[in-house]
Order: structure tokens, then sequence, then C-alpha cells
């Protein structure tokens, strides 16, 4: 099965092993789904991923299928409280295997990885080595990126992953912020990070750039979905090509009949 481009307009989500509806395939609105997490297998650089909320067999066929009509599945790697390093090519092969690995065993055949590697240094040059090897072997798949917005640091490893051709989408996630008690001030943040940092960052590529959101209740600065949609319109109006958004994360979306996903995709249309 080939590996498809992350839509345009994207509206992602991520599937949690403890929280995510199962089965995959049958999340509606969404067209791109992220597996959080796989996790470090140790301080090699390898990750692991495991789920129990479905046989293997069904949650191969469960994944399969959520491709096969057209929706992509990415594996998220990371998470809070699971850094791993990538500080040498030896880790970098060891991540590698350990992506096919789970291909193999656990979930079948990806359409990529989602960096969500947290709480320690990132290392782009073994980033970009990691998405060419994975490229050559699985053309055309994947790689997202979802960097805290005021992370200057993450801002760089971004630029150069774009620089390398190794970075699909960057979606800075515009939640778990400190220092804003209002919609207003969410809603003015978000869209000036992206207008002056984050879209020029991805050479003014907006095409690029997605927008994360939590989804309440959600800890931290979290916006309300009208601030959501705000942010939404008022940016696609002046970057047409914004590539779409995600939310943290599924089963909250579920909670409120689907109403994050139901609103973005009415504000993408």
């Amino acid at each position: 099965m080939l590996i498809k481009p992350i839509p345009r307009p994207m509206l992602a989500t991520y599937w949690t092993t403890w929280a995510g509806p199962v089965p995959v395939s049958d999340i509606p609105y969404y067209d791109t789904i992220l597996l959080a997490f796989a996790t470090p297998g140790g301080a090699t650089g390898s990750v692991t991923f495991s789920q129990n909320r479905e046989s293997r067999s069904d949650f191969i066929s469960d994944i399969q299928s959520c491709r096969a009509a057209g929706r992509l599945v990415l594996l998220s790697v990371g998470g809070a409280g699971s850094y791993f390093s990538l500080a040498s090519t030896s880790n970098a092969n060891a991540f590698i295997a350990s992506v096919e690995s789970i291909m193999q065993n656990v979930t079948g055949q990806l359409d990529g990885i989602d960096w969500e590697i947290e709480g320690g240094t990132l290392y782009p040059t073994q980033m970009i080595y990691i998405a060419q090897a994975l490229r050559a072997k699985f053309p055309g798949f994947q790689f997202t990126f979802p960097p805290a917005p005021h992370n200057s640091t993450q801002m760089s490893v971004a630029k150069q992953l774009n620089q390398a051709g190794t970075l699909d989408v960057c979606s800075p996630q515009f939640y778990d912020l400190s220092g804003l008690s209002t919609d207003q001030e969410k809603v003015d943040n978000a869209i000036s990070r992206m207008k002056n940092n984050w879209i020029p960052a991805m050479g003014g590529d907006a095409s690029k750039c997605g927008l994360g959101f939590g989804l309440q209740p959600c800890p931290g600065e979290t916006m309300t979905l009208s601030a959501t949609v705000t942010v939404w319109k008022t940016l696609v109006q002046k970057y047409p090509a914004l590539r779409g958004a995600f939310s943290w994360e599924v089963s909250r979306d579920k909670s409120t009949g689907y109403s994050f996903a139901t609103t973005m995709t009415d504000a993408h249309a």
C-alpha cells in the first residue's frame, strides 16, 4: 500500500494507548492518526510500542483498514517523561531498526513518524539521517514535528529538518502554555507566533505549518473552541496554504461528540 502525503488541509489527532477509542479505523472525521507513544527501549536510541486494547491481529487489521480507506497513521515517538537520545549514529540505527520491528510485529506498515521528543536534547543531524534512511526503505514516509511554540531551540531544529527536506509538517502546540489568562491573549499569541516565527522558520512556506490545539478538559492554557476557530480563520486568510490542525487528543474529542473535528472540518471548507 503506497504512502500518501499528509492531506491538505490536515485534520490530525493523537490516539493514545491508554485512552484512544478502539478501533482506530472507527475514528470519524480525522484524516491523520498519530499513535502515542513509542517510548524508549533502553539507552540505545531504540523505541518500543505496544497496546493491550485489541489483539495483535485485530490491531494490525484495524490500522491497515484505516490506511486502505485513505487515511494516514503515523507513530508518535517520545511523549512527556519518555525522552530518548539520538546522540550517535549507533543510536540512530537502533531507532531505525526498532521502528521496522514495530511495523513488522505490532502495527503493520505505517505512514511516518511524529517527533514528539520531550525533556532533553534534540539531535537534528541524526533525525535527518533517520528520515533519509526510512524514506529509502519506505518511499514517501512522512515526518511531523509538534514543537513548543516558544522554544527557540526546537525552532532551530525544525529549520534544519526542513532545509534538509526531511520535515513534512511542523505544528506548534498551542496548549500547556503559561502566562496567558484570557482567550484574546491566547489567540493573539498563537497568531503572532505563527506569523512572526514559525512560518518564517519554514522558509515562508505555510503548507509546511499546522497548529496543535489541546481540548478541554486539558491541563495548562487551553483555548476554547471558538478561539481555536478564530486563530485558524485569521491565519488562513493571510496564508491560504496553511496545512491544517491537530488535537490533543481523540478521546477528549469523542467525549464531546467530536466537536473539535466537526468544527474544524467546517472551518477548513
